[in-house]
């Protein structure tokens, strides 16, 4: 998807299908891809747009594993410190 906010709508969706998945879950899942974009574009010159992350195995290994690290370490912080 060329925005990457809208993912978020997939993972709304999936959530409303499945309730048992977690959202911010999903929400964090759904985003990991594009978080090497902007290194990729920075190393090597905008030469490349998508790696490891946009190969279905990356997404599967890589992916999810720094999706599980960011929704149990990241997105904690991020709630709590956004709440007041």
């Amino acid at each position: 998807m060329p925005f990457t906010p809208i993912h978020t709508v997939v993972a709304y969706l999936l959530n409303r299908w499945q309730r048992k998945l977690n959202l911010p879950a999903l929400m964090v899942g759904t985003m990991t891809a594009d978080l090497e974009i902007p290194f990729v574009w920075l190393f090597t010159g905008g030469l490349y747009n998508r790696l490891i992350l946009h190969s279905l195995l990356g997404a599967a290994v890589v992916g999810t594993l720094i999706a599980a690290l960011l929704t149990v370490f990241a997105y904690p912080i991020a709630v709590s410190s956004s709440s007041g």
